[in-house]
């Protein structure tokens, strides 16, 4: 009986542990630390001509990310390099009256990788940025430990 205790808590312990490791939220969540301060909130997502737009807020702090394809192999890297249009990272801490961009800033400022597609359209993975506030790009915050689960509609 006491095997059979232990073992039980040890698989319970390592399935735990696989789950927080892999830094995917629940469905409909996007995750992440924002100068490392904790963010979660429910997320959305879309594909609009070619791209495909992820959307969180947690308590009108807005979180966007967005991938220059709509075609998936996971696992997929997507570079954020400042300047770009297309993978494009964004965080507002006032809803939408500040916003820091990675599009003012130059060169690599993070990275986006896709770990699943499933069959009814969830999209998986994690990413971390930098962007800076598009009215001073000296202010700039560190998107980090990010994680997304969301429907594409």
């Amino acid at each position: 009986m006491r095997y059979l205790i232990v073992t039980t808590l040890v698989a319970v312990l390592f399935c735990c542990c696989a789950k927080e490791e892999s830094g995917i939220p629940a469905p409909g969540l996007i995750v992440c630390k924002v100068d490392d301060v904790n963010y979660s909130g429910p997320g959305a997502g879309a594909q609009i001509s070619g791209v495909t737009s992820l959307s969180g807020n947690d308590n009108g702090k807005i979180l966007n990310i967005s991938i220059g394809t709509t075609n998936f192999t996971p696992p997929d890297t997507f570079i954020i390099q400042g300047g770009s249009a297309t993978t494009v990272g964004s965080y507002s801490p006032d809803n939408m009256t500040t916003t820091y961009s990675t599009q003012v800033l130059s060169g690599e400022v993070g990275k986006i990788i896709v770990t699943e597609f499933t069959s009814d359209r969830y999209l998986k993975g994690t990413f971390e940025f930098k962007a800076a506030k598009m009215s001073d790009t000296t202010d700039v915050v560190e998107i980090t430990e990010g994680g997304f689960n969301v429907k594409i509609q």
